[in-house]
């Protein structure tokens, strides 16, 4: 299992440059993209794959790429790797985020079909195919799975427990203790992460493994691989195998690995900035409610030692990932970047980008917070712009962005046989993809949606007058305009054609 693990990991490669053309309607034209370009992560749970979709909404927004999230089902991704093979790859513009998260069975045997189509394109010259994915240092992973889907269900657990103890359940009638949550999950950190070996490695090559981790009882799991058999939760934990992998970068040196995808689809640094990301953590106890337990507290992790021993025992392929390609990731970038001095530099720069953006987007979420408790009547005298969201920066400095929108359909018809008739293009595309490429978002949106009465569109939009007046007269308040300048953004929207901000019309000019 070790020696086919390395196999894919092996075949990670560095494209080099390829000739650029000028970017879509959006971008600046001094920026200069390629003219195909197709980014593909693996978003593993806990891994960054949040942050990455971000800034993948943020470089739609600027018409930079088309987002494709989460994962095609099955047939979809079938056609999506035909277009990708076809030997005229490249003859017309393309540019494609694509997102793997959840249930993606195919993943495994795709890699290698994914290495040859990148290896291929590059030798022609025709298009630049990025595959990326993080690795985690073990503990650190199994810390963040357990306080993300494991920790609710047993301070849930314990609580239910401890109030039927004292006869009181709910505050009211007592139940019998088989009420409270069973106990698959353990009491503790330790006692869950002894039961679940090899947590990440697992979850990176059969994402839906996550279904058993976190409901260990559940009678019929989807099947792991394409084709493969439906097994038990506990069958399915048996017959795990690690096989192959590609490896590009670390959470550990998460703005190294930034600094790279960077470099590959030579899209700009500032756009790559992005807002740290708080997890939710699921089933918590009301009075728990955003609270993570400490790692010193007596039902995580308070002998440190003791739980890094544990997870080495119990996840020795997890272990041997990050020792090969987690540990030396921030040397390679140093390599790639022209030494360490370099990367020093540039990722100095890119944490004031980062901690600009951050101040700015907590200002906003501030005034939102401030404006929200304000009489309904008071609303229209306080400047109340949006709070921070990844499209927010180029829905402020530029007069129209990319807009998911949608297609209505017919009443009565179905949206399978829609796809085929209804236009992908038009005067209100802003990024050049392939049709063939929106009819088939929309093909797989109307398969995972059966009964749906629209269909999925990239549209170019202006951004709502309320929205660049609210954002124009927070931007222009004490404090406030250094926090926009420092991240990169006008005080005044394009947007607004006076400084008077007041509105003239209804078309959003101020």
């Amino acid at each position: 299992a070790m020696a086919a693990m390395w196999g894919l990991l092996l075949a990670m490669g560095v494209p080099t440059a390829l000739p650029s053309s000028k970017a879509g309607l959006l971008v600046a034209n001094s920026e200069k993209l390629p003219r195909c370009l197709v980014v593909v992560d693996r978003h593993n749970h806990k891994s960054g794959g949040t942050t990455i979709r971000d800034i993948y909404a943020h470089q739609q927004a600027a018409g930079r790429c088309l987002y494709w999230g989460y994962g095609p089902a099955l047939p979809s991704w079938e056609k999506l790797m035909e277009l990708l093979s076809d030997p005229l790859l490249g003859s017309s513009p393309l540019r494609l985020c694509l997102e793997l998260h959840f249930r993606v069975p195919y993943y495994a045997e795709s890699v290698p079909k994914l290495a040859a189509i990148r290896d291929r394109a590059l030798s022609a010259g025709t298009c630049r195919v990025v595959l990326m994915t993080r690795v985690r240092e073990p503990l650190a992973y199994y810390l963040s799975f357990w306080r993300w889907a494991i920790m609710g269900r047993q301070l849930t657990d314990r609580e239910c427990r401890e109030k039927h103890a004292l006869g009181k359940h709910a505050g009211a009638r007592v139940l019998p203790e088989t009420a409270c949550p069973d106990r698959l999950h353990g009491s503790s950190f330790v006692e869950w992460a002894a039961s679940v070996p090899n947590l990440q490695s697992r979850l990176l090559l059969d994402a839906g493994a996550a279904t058993c981790i976190e409901e260990p009882s559940r009678r019929n799991p989807p099947p792991l691989r394409l084709n493969g058999p439906k097994q038990s939760c506990a069958a399915q934990a048996a017959n795990f195998g690690a096989e192959q992998q590609k490896i590009v970068g670390s959470v550990e040196a998460f703005d190294e690995h930034l600094l790279v995808l960077q470099k590959l689809t030579e899209w700009r640094t500032a756009d790559l900035a992005y807002v740290h990301n708080t997890p939710c953590y699921h089933h918590l106890p009301p009075q728990f409610k955003g609270i993570a337990l400490p790692d010193s507290h007596p039902l995580v992790c308070p002998n440190r030692t003791q739980c890094a021993e544990l997870i080495q025992k119990i996840a020795p392929i997890d272990g041997a990932v990050w020792r090969r390609y987690g540990l030396p990731f921030r040397a390679k970038v140093a390599r790639e970047l022209g030494g360490e001095s370099v990367l020093d530099t540039r990722l100095a720069e890119f944490k004031r980008q980062r901690v600009a953006l951050a101040a700015l987007a907590q200002g906003l979420a501030n005034a939102s917070a401030e404006a929200e408790r304000l009489p309904r009547g008071q609303l229209q005298n306080v400047a109340s712009p949006q709070r921070y969201y990844p499209e927010l920066r180029v829905r402020m400095s530029q007069r129209s962005y990319c807009r998911p929108g949608k297609v209505a359909l017919a009443k009565g018809q179905l949206a399978e046989r829609a796809v085929a008739t209804i236009p992908p293009t038009g005067d209100t595309f802003c990024m050049p993809v392939p049709p063939k490429l929106i009819q088939l978002m929309q093909a797989n949106y109307a398969r995972q949606r059966p009964m749906t009465h629209h269909l999925p569109i990239v549209e170019l939009h202006s951004q709502p007058p309320s929205s660049v007046r609210g954002f124009a007269r927070w931007a222009q308040r004490a404090g406030n305009a250094q926090l926009v300048r420092a991240a990169g953004l006008p005080s005044v929207p394009p947007a607004c054609e006076a400084s008077d901000l007041i509105p003239v019309d209804e078309r959003g000019r101020c």
